[in-house]
């Protein structure tokens, strides 16, 4: 009877699944969308307006997650690759029911230990720190309750990458020395709720772009937005140059546009990379930054021509947010002598592989550019 009763409010959209699987499809969404949830309030127009989470009711949770999600993946099914084969496109579908059967079984709270272990053998590079942090934490008593007074000291949510730094963002105090978690438009972002209770709220988001970007997944199954690749020249960003990096993408970088939505401008910011983690980006200048510049080109003719398709529309929100990616990695590179050096040695590194050592510092010092040590040469503490 649940089943059957989950199936029909699912079909109905009346409950949501775990999410898109789509690499930044959850941030795209979720503002408008949150996952596992229930619809519990309308506006005028009978858009949901207001959702609560059925994540902690257990044990119906299992059962009204596996119908939402199987709806959910029955509808995405609907957008499969024109190139794609029936078979390849019945084996995709295969997947991702399975992937719905593991969000609800292995994927929970009481069994996330157990899956975190599994995840951090099967990829170390990716999982180790997560669940060796996970597992320190979990050794050291009240952990639940030191985790609700951290959410009431510091509501912020953190940006995490060594083992140091998630063990710090689960303690009270500490985690305020960590920069902040930065969302699609440069914005940062809260904890939903403060207690770790049932029944928990969430307000669907009213900004006219975040609609247009859960309308426009659902329509073609792409993110038209997502953070960006916190890499530069092969150099993957530490938490606190991701949060620069993010930052300067999304509010440092403004532009001067003209009335057909061509740039005739633009204003970088200052950028202290030696300052605390909040006083080192300071905006200047006019223009719009990158959220300004999407809302710009939703209200164009060319976006709202009925001959553009949704792909059409994706592609164009694409270009610019790889427009303003670009120029942020291109200012970091300038301007934070860290990741300069980073990029520099990556690439030294890669000419001595293919020149030979002597040969390629021989080369970089007749160019008048500073040698650097390999990381393995260097030593293993620094004063």
């Amino acid at each position: 009877m649940t089943v059957a009763t989950i199936g029909v409010l699912a079909a109905n959209g009346y409950v949501t699944g775990s999410g898109p699987k789509e690499f930044g499809a959850r941030d795209a969404t979720r503002e408008v969308v949150p996952p596992r949830s229930f619809v519990v309030e309308r506006d005028e127009y009978g858009n949901p307006s207001k959702y609560m989470s059925f994540d902690r009711l257990e044990p119906f949770s299992l059962q009204i997650g596996l119908m939402a999600d199987f709806y959910e993946i029955l509808q995405a099914s609907q957008h499969m690759d024109l190139d794609e084969s029936q078979m390849e496109q019945i084996m995709d579908v295969g997947a991702a029911l399975t992937l719905g059967v593991y969000e609800n079984t292995i994927n929970k709270t009481y069994m996330r230990g157990i899956n975190e272990a599994i995840s951090a053998t099967q990829d170390p590079e990716r999982y180790l720190e997560r669940w060796q942090a996970s597992f320190i934490n979990a050794q050291l008593p009240l952990s639940g309750i030191r985790r609700d007074i951290r959410k009431m000291i510091d509501p912020m949510m953190r940006t995490t990458e060594t083992l140091l730094e998630r063990l710090k963002n689960q303690l009270p105090y500490f985690s305020k020395d960590l920069p902040a978690l930065v969302g699609i438009h440069g914005e940062y972002i809260p904890y939903d709720h403060l207690m770790n209770l049932p029944l928990k709220t969430k307000e669907v988001s009213d900004d006219p772009t975040f609609q247009e970007y859960n309308r426009l997944f659902e329509s073609t199954r792409i993110p038209p937005v997502t953070k960006g690749t916190a890499i530069i020249g092969g150099h993957k960003l530490n938490a606190q140059q991701k949060h620069d990096f993010q930052i300067i993408s999304r509010n440092g970088i403004k532009l001067e546009l003209d009335d057909q939505n061509n740039v005739i401008g633009a204003s970088l910011p200052s950028y202290d990379p030696n300052a605390n983690w909040k006083e080192r980006i300071k905006p200047k200048g006019s223009g719009v930054t990158f959220a300004g510049a999407i809302q710009n080109l939703m209200i164009s003719d060319q976006y709202n021509s009925p001959m553009v398709t949704d792909y059409a529309r994706v592609e164009m929100i694409k270009k610019i947010q790889n427009g303003f990616d670009r120029a942020a990695r291109e200012f970091l590179k300038a301007e934070n002598p860290e990741i300069l050096d980073a990029v520099l040695l990556i690439q030294q590194n890669e000419a001595r592989r293919m020149m030979g050592r002597g040969a390629a510092d021989q080369a970089f010092e007749d160019a008048g550019v500073e040698v650097l040590t390999p990381k393995s040469e260097q030593p293993l503490f620094r004063n």
